[in-house]
């Protein structure tokens, strides 16, 4: 034909050289970002979770170094989507703290919306190898955060734990109990996800049960709730008959290793580390023991609990009850502000609380223990319903096509904030959207080599 154009051998080579040195590169960026937000979460983990200024300028400086390189990693329209998903929350932020005539107020919204944002791009743009790294670094993280709590608690190592309400409850070296739940729970729940998927490895069995009693030991009811309703969404999306074979020796040893602990919790009584330490060693033993019969596990996990129930009421009963006249105080204080300013809050960082007590002291708190009843007292109702409808969104796509860990690790997370101000622990956001990220499929065929994902992410 008169118009075709004879295209020269060479230049077909060349174009295939050019393709596989792109895909190199950006192999080569993916694997610098997940090494770099690998790094981020060990310095959150030894820096209180980023929540002071100083850690977090630091923690926020690493991940976006991070996000930098999965930017050369990811296609661009992968960038752009995950921006865009961030865009809704930075215009509440940003809009409120204009209303309220302080724009600065808007900088912590704006820079943690950003690092999630980040975290969750950047293991979206990594290939099966750089993710199973990842989420591994992630679950050693929180190993060594749950033994540095334990430790704390057997051996009465103040900040590793710190005595509330005359107990001693594992703070790790994030400091503070909650804290350290609301980082181990999710975890524990992909950790359980792998154990069931490759039920021989016992690394995950250990895994799962170290971070388990982890969280029991931070006596948190928050990270127990997280926990908890976490794991019936895992065992509601995998199949219960394939988890119970893996749970119950893990739910029995912690459970054993859970007595233990709050045996030696009460300050009144004098320490005890050996009592936790062969409790911790006889639940672990028991946590790798193959289930043949799961009826008698069954029945022995019940007797546990029932046991656990009476050993906790006889050591303490503040732990073992719904109530908080603290939160139910900040709670009402909170949703009078929110009504009182309905449309734009009183401005990103601009909360302060005031209640009188039942002694007639008055009281004052610049924090919600809920992140949703937070949000709308500081940027109001609507930006609220954003946030429900991002993680209305993010839910669907993990219900759909993801594996079932990724969907009871967001409502872990969910669970916790409700409870706590978690979402100002600038780790627990970041770390919770690289778990989410790395449990959607990675479906562009542009660069790299696609990453398939694994039941337990």
């Amino acid at each position: 034909m008169g118009n075709e154009v004879a295209v020269p051998p060479g230049a077909i080579h060349h174009s295939s050289r050019l393709a596989a040195d792109l895909g190199a590169e950006r192999r080569t960026a993916s694997v610098l970002a997940t090494a770099t937000l690998l790094l981020a979460v060990a310095y959150g983990c030894v820096a209180q979770g980023g929540f002071y200024p100083g850690q977090q300028r630091v923690l926020l400086a690493l991940v976006a170094l991070s996000g930098a390189f999965a930017v050369l990693a990811a296609p661009g329209r992968r960038v752009l989507a995950h921006a865009a998903i961030a865009v809704p929350a930075w215009a509440c932020g940003v809009g409120a703290a204009v209303v309220a005539r302080d724009v600065a107020g808007a900088e912590p919204v704006v820079a943690i919306v950003a690092a999630a944002a980040v975290a969750a791009l950047v293991t979206r743009s990594a290939d099966r190898e750089a993710r199973e790294t990842l989420v591994s670094g992630l679950l050693v993280a929180g190993v060594a955060l749950a033994l540095s709590g334990w430790i704390g608690v057997a051996v009465r190592h103040d900040p590793l734990a710190l005595v509330d309400q005359g107990l001693w409850r594992a703070s790790s070296t994030l400091t503070y109990a909650n804290a350290t739940a609301a980082v181990l729970a999710p975890l524990a729940l992909v950790a359980l996800a792998r154990a069931t998927a490759e039920p021989r490895q016992r690394r995950w069995r250990l895994a799962t049960f170290v971070l388990v009693v982890g969280v029991a030991a931070t006596l948190s009811r928050a990270g127990w709730a997280a926990l908890a309703i976490g794991g019936a969404v895992l065992v509601w999306r995998t199949g219960w008959r394939r988890t119970t074979r893996v749970t119950l020796p893990i739910l029995v040893g912690a459970a054993i290793a859970t007595a233990g602990v709050v045996a030696v919790a009460p300050a009144r009584l004098p320490s005890r580390p050996a009592l936790a330490t062969v409790t911790l060693l006889i639940g672990m033993a028991i946590s790798c023991t193959p289930v043949r019969r799961p009826g008698r596990w069954l029945v022995a996990a019940a007797l546990l609990a029932v046991g656990g129930l009476f050993i906790g009421a006889a050591f303490s009963s503040s732990r073992l009850t719904v109530s908080s006249p603290d939160r139910d105080n900040e709670w009402r204080a909170t949703w009078a502000v929110a009504s009182a300013h309905p449309l734009a809050g009183v401005g990103p960082s601009k909360l302060r609380l005031q209640w009188r007590g039942a002694n007639g002291d008055t009281y004052v708190a610049h924090a919600t223990h809920n992140e949703f009843l937070q949000l709308a007292a500081e940027q109001g109702f609507p930006a609220l319903a954003v946030a429900l409808a991002t993680f209305a969104v993010i839910g669907v796509a993990l219900a759909r096509r993801a594996p079932p860990a990724g969907l009871a690790v967001l409502v872990a997370f969910l669970v916790a904030s409700a409870f706590d101000f978690m979402w100002h622990v600038t780790l627990i956001p970041i770390l919770v959207a690289a778990l989410v990220g790395a449990a959607l499929p990675f479906s562009d065929s542009g660069y790299g080599r696609p990453a398939p994902t694994r039941l337990g992410l």
